[in-house]
Order: structure tokens, then sequence, then C-alpha cells
């Protein structure tokens, strides 16, 4: 059986051939994508694209500065500028009344920075931001003081912050590192491999501390001197420490029930050490005389054996009012033969503390 049908009066002409459409594996945020449309055959007097739901190229006004195409002798191609996640979706090209299958076009904003930071407890952590799609792989590499080592860690991604729709990256080491100066390259992958990042830190335990006005007795001994009853600010310094010890003062011994109310400030050095100065201001009591004041610089929250724990130790000395003199005295004796008199600092027959002696008559 056989059928035709005439249709007078108009001409319909069809391209011949197929149409084949080529995405990369990944349009990458920020850069231009091309997808390519190969052909065999003659190129249509009509050509187009059709992706994200609708017709695109010549559509929109805006779409003037969004996409390009260019015509080549067996293909031609649609440049999308400066990709963004919305970009991601299913294209087709067409060739006259020819078209193509539906291919998708996946995005990814590949890592493009890395900062880092160590904590209190002297672990590193290695953030990367503005990350898509969710779930990236994270593979960095360690050396301190150039020689490659291994450090175990995991990474938490969450939606970012600071990125509307992206997602953000951080990895931590399980344990604290040991004092020293670090570098590391971290290679992010989200559908591909981004550009290895690298950075460098460095880890030191602070020097032993420094406590101001101090006065020393002999080798072995040194003393702070205050009043019984009068307000006494002391102070430590600290210096030498990255990340920020914590620096703490105690009375008589080290724990958490003679730990003393404190204020402390840091100050970031040029060398990339801080400079910890902590403040303990009291009023002493006679009770406190001869008390020892203990002030400690340490990592409270790193592992045992890497706290990095300094301390230094003071006596305090108390001038009671009871026994406080002038600096010029002047004493009488009137009618005495043979008197002796003596002068003391301090309690009386306290070692070293005769000061003076007068013999009259």
């Amino acid at each position: 059986m056989f059928f035709s049908i005439l249709i007078i009066g108009i001409c319909i002409s069809f391209s011949q051939g197929t149409l084949t459409i080529q995405v990369p594996s990944a349009g990458n945020c920020g850069d231009d994508t091309v997808l390519t449309c190969q052909f065999t055959g003659k190129i249509a007097a009509s050509i187009g694209w059709y992706g994200l739901n609708r017709s695109l190229v010549t559509v929109r006004p805006e779409d003037n500065n969004k996409y390009t195409e260019t015509i080549g002798t067996s293909s031609f191609t649609l440049t999308i500028h400066n990709t963004d996640i919305t970009d991601g979706g299913d294209y087709r090209c067409k060739n006259g009344f020819d078209q193509s299958q539906f291919k998708r076009l996946k995005i990814e904003c590949k890592a493009s920075s890395a900062t880092h930071s160590v904590t209190s407890g002297k672990k590193v952590q290695i953030t990367v931001d503005k990350l898509y799609p969710a779930s990236p792989t994270l593979t960095i590499t360690f050396k301190r003081q150039d020689n490659s080592i291994q450090i175990s860690g995991s990474s938490a991604c969450s939606s970012s912050t600071q990125y509307t729709g992206y997602y953000r990256c951080v990895w931590t080491s399980r344990n604290s590192l040991d004092d020293g100066s670090y570098t590391y390259s971290i290679v992010v992958t989200t559908i591909t491999q981004a550009t290895p990042l690298t950075g460098s830190f460095k880890l030191a335990s602070p020097g032993k501390p420094l406590i101001s006005d101090v006065v020393q007795l002999n080798a072995s001994r040194e003393v702070v001197n205050g009043n019984d009853g009068q307000c006494l600010t002391i102070q430590c310094t600290s210096t030498g420490g990255y990340p920020s010890p914590t620096v703490t003062w105690y009375k008589n011994s080290i724990s958490s029930s003679n730990q003393l109310a404190s204020t402390s400030s840091g100050t970031l050095q040029s060398d990339g050490t801080y400079t910890v100065n902590l403040q303990h201001t009291f009023t002493p009591a006679t009770s406190d005389d001869r008390i020892y004041l203990i002030c400690r610089s340490y990592y409270p929250q790193a592992d045992s054996a890497k706290v990095g724990s300094n301390s230094k130790s003071v006596l305090l000395y108390l001038r009671s009012a009871a026994y406080n003199i002038p600096a010029t005295r002047t004493i009488q004796a009137i009618n005495v033969h043979q008197t002796r008199i003596q002068l003391y600092r301090g309690k009386k027959q306290q070692p070293n503390g005769t000061i003076a002696t007068i013999n009259t008559g």
C-alpha cells in the first residue's frame, strides 16, 4: 500500500544529519563553560540551544552577556560565562529540525583558598569555604622541619555561613601536635580535583614566665614585698608561645582549688608568638605572709604530652603596719647610763632583722 501526501503552496526543508551534544565533566564556578554540538550534514539556517527549561541565547536581554554562540564547519558551541551553581541542569542543541538528546551539566565550585588556625589544644584546623557540591574529598599532606610526616584527622562539612548555597569544610587534626614549623598541601576534590593549596604554621611552648617587682634575696630565693592590709597587684608575663597559652596564678600549689582570679591580655608579636600579661590584685592579710605565688603558662586542653607547661614561683613578704617605722626616727635617752638600743626590721628576733645597735653611756 502506498500513501503520498501533497502539500500545495508550502515548501518545507529538513536538515539531514545527526547531532551530538558534548558537555564537560563539570563546569567550575566563576569560569566559562563550553558546550559543544557536533553535527553531520549541513548547518541549517536555524540553530539553537535549550536548557534550564527554556530557550537560550536570544530570548532574554540578559542572555546577551551570559551566553555566546560560535559556529564552525562541523560544530557549534555555547559558552556559559561566569558559571555559577544555577547553571546546572539538562541541555540540548538543535540544527534546523534536528535535536540532540539532553545532556546534564554538573556544576562544581572548586576550592580556591584555604585558611588555617591552631586551637588552644595545639591541634591544627584547615578550612576551605565556598565549595559545591556538598561532601568533597580533602587530602592533606604535611611536613615538619622539611620532613614528611603523617598527621591523622577528620573533616566536617556544612552549609557555608558566609556564602549562601555553598558549603564549608573544616579538617581538624586528631591529636595535639609537637612544637615545630609545619607546611601543608591540601587537595580538594568536589567533582574534579582542584589545584593544591598550601600554607604553613608553627607551634611553640612558652618560656618560663617572668614576675614583676621581684627582689632577689639569694641565689635560690626571690620574693615580692607587700604591706599587710594594703592593696597589692602582682603581674606575670609569658612570652614565646603559639598559640596563645593559658596563664594562671596559683597560691602555694598548682591545683584548681588554689587558682587565683586574674585578668590577662595577649598580644601577637612580630615573630609569630604571643606575649601574655596576667595580673592578680588582692589585699593581703597577715595569714598571707610567706605564701608562695605561682605563675603557670601552659596549654590545659592539649594532650598530656603536649601541654608544654612552664611555671615561676615567688615568696610573698608582708610588712606589718605594727612594725613599720619611718625612714628617719629620732630616739632620745635621758639620764640613762650604759643603755643598749636595737632597732629591728619586721618582727623582733627574726633572722637578719636587726638594722642598728646603739650603745650609750
